[in-house]
């Protein structure tokens, strides 16, 4: 595809690489109106770099968007959305979600929770994000 993005098996997934050895796969996608596709992908690619600076590591991400409501809009209600993040980093696995009215609200929450979920797992090592990088004991 010309659009950066890699075809699957899996109806409504794609793959986005940021760099060589880091991807952020998405997974439906297609099921999600054209706005709400774009915001999501933004925010995805802005956290995914606040995440690789707080591991100082590699690390792949799968995100999982799902839309609960009538998306053709035959329907007056509104769409709930939900986030499924997964973190994929060198020595542990991660996994956050949210859900919100918004997309925008639900991958901040998301990914908030995925950043707090990084700085607990962590924590007893000596520092955030200690054992994914070297780095000498603080005295």
């Amino acid at each position: 595809m010309d659009d950066g993005t890699m075809a699957h098996d899996h109806p409504g997934e794609h793959v986005v690489p940021t760099s060589d050895a880091e991807v952020i796969q998405y997974i439906g996608l297609s099921d999600l109106p054209e706005e709400a596709r774009f915001d999501i992908e933004k925010i995805c690619k802005d956290y995914h770099q606040k995440i690789k600076r707080k591991i100082k590591n590699e690390a792949s991400m799968v995100v999982h968007v799902k839309c609960h409501g009538d998306v053709d809009g035959e329907s007056s209600k509104r769409l709930k959305y939900s986030v499924h993040l997964r973190l994929k980093a060198a020595t542990r696995h991660l996994e956050s979600e949210a859900f919100d009215f918004d997309i925008r609200a639900a991958g901040h929450k998301a990914y908030e929770a995925l950043i707090s979920e990084i700085e607990h797992r962590f924590h007893d090592e000596g520092g955030v994000a200690s054992k994914l990088y070297d780095r000498p004991p603080r005295k």
